[in-house]
């Protein structure tokens, strides 16, 4: 049996108005497309918080940090204290186990904002590298010279 082609749409109503053409402004800066972040995903399941933190280590394991960072952060933002802990460890001046790596890719502000974030949900360790963190920072600004 032959299939019957599908309908096309109706025509528009004959007196619909058409809308007006865009208006052309010469001159004038494009405006910038809106930034639009992803919203958090506290909707994930432990095993994939612990499937994106084996994720973030492995790619930490191996150097690549810019990777590992986009799994913990991901994982952070479904609430995982682990996650924000390890992410703000990622920016930390001193990072065990990072062979010299982390100097290049360190901000000890993002670092803090991690750790506290960490703190908030819930981790007690958090407490410990913010106060290092700070007495780093403060020992820093004295010994800097001006």
């Amino acid at each position: 049996m032959a299939e019957k082609p599908p309908a096309a749409a109706p025509p528009p109503p004959k007196n619909a108005e058409k809308p007006p053409p865009p208006k052309r402004v010469e001159n004038q800066p494009l405006a910038a497309a809106p930034v639009v972040h992803a919203a958090a995903d506290p909707g994930l399941s432990a095993a994939e918080i612990m499937a994106l933190l084996a994720r973030g280590d492995a790619f930490r394991g191996t150097g690549d940090i810019t990777s590992a960072r986009l799994f913990y952060e991901r994982a952070a933002d479904a609430k995982s204290g682990l996650a924000a802990l390890r992410l703000g460890a990622t920016f930390d001046t001193v990072l065990p186990g990072s062979g010299g790596l982390q100097a290049r890719t360190a901000d000890p502000g993002k670092a803090l904002f991690w750790y506290r974030r960490a703190r908030e949900l819930g981790v007690g360790e958090a407490e410990q590298r913010i106060k290092a963190l700070e007495t780093r920072s403060s020992g820093e600004a004295k010994t800097r010279p001006r």
